[in-house]
């Protein structure tokens, strides 16, 4: 299992290496996050503090904008906390709010948000993994 996760790596490495734009950078990188931790979709979301909400900056598989209001749902609690959260079961779990499922047609089974901190300890946003299979690997 190492020996597939150093190959994982290497591989986009590569790509990151022949990439030019930054987009395509964080699109690799949300490529390799998804065959490291074998989830359907990784999403980076960004502050918008004018609007005081969460924007999906890159999302796979989603053709629409995506916001969610500070505190709302599971990636505005991990923004608000600065924690890590791990959903194993999106059913029964309080924090969950559907309705970006409803919006994107996608059928969330669990989730793993994790806060995106700069060097000053500043939250800039949320990255988030999401999956409709299984659990997390």
């Amino acid at each position: 299992m190492y020996d597939r996760k150093i190959t994982v790596i290497f591989k986009y490495l590569t790509q990151l290496k022949q990439s030019i734009s930054l987009e395509e950078k964080f699109y690799i990188l949300m490529d390799m996050a998804k065959e490291l931790i074998d989830v359907d979709r990784c999403t980076i979301w960004r502050y918008n503090q004018e609007t005081q909400e969460l924007i999906a900056k890159f999302a796979h598989g989603v053709d629409c904008v995506l916001k969610e209001p500070i505190g709302s749902g599971v990636v505005g609690h991990c923004f608000n906390t600065k924690e890590t959260i791990i959903i194993n079961d999106t059913k029964s779990n309080p924090l969950f709010d559907n309705h970006i499922d409803i919006l994107t047609g996608y059928h969330t089974k669990n989730i793993i948000s994790i806060p995106i901190i700069n060097s000053k300890g500043e939250i800039l946003g949320v990255f988030q993994a999401l999956n409709k299979l299984g659990n997390y690997k």
